[in-house]
């Protein structure tokens, strides 16, 4: 095996679950909350404050291309923030994420739980073989 089939074997290996969703919240849902409460209450004190939020949410937050001249210092935090879940999407590859769901449509199978898009159900008897088969094993 060569060595760049061995590095594409560890790049399918690296997930990326939940940073970019974080990333994605941080650059462009939250300042564009903020912008459109700003433009919508833009007559009155409070709009101002929020256009001055956004602003400087913008500039020191959300932005990840920091400017670093001095007495500046515009995106530092925005770059210190997408570094940090970066490393923290890199380290959490090995955990298991738990999720619930209100109804999969399956009641009269019983307790339905999924693993890797596999389907299982489990009673009160099985829970305890199948969280040590299908969740423990996998950690």
């Amino acid at each position: 095996m060569s060595k760049l089939d061995q590095l594409w074997e560890k790049a399918d290996r690296l997930e990326i679950k939940k940073s970019w969703q974080y990333q994605l919240y941080i650059t462009l849902v939250l300042p564009g909350i903020l912008f459109l409460l700003a433009w919508l209450l833009r007559s009155g004190s409070t709009g101002v404050m929020l256009g001055r939020l956004f602003h400087t949410y913008s500039l020191y937050v959300a932005s990840p291309l920091p400017n670093l001249s001095p007495f500046n210092g515009t995106g530092v935090l925005g770059l210190l923030i997408f570094l940090g879940l970066a490393v923290w999407a890199i380290r959490r590859r090995d955990w298991v994420d738990l999720g619930g769901t209100f109804c999969m449509g399956k009641c009269q199978q019983g307790v339905c739980v999924t693993v890797d898009e596999a389907f299982h159900s489990v009673s009160p008897e099985t829970v305890e073989d199948f969280f040590n088969t299908q969740i423990k094993a996998k950690a």
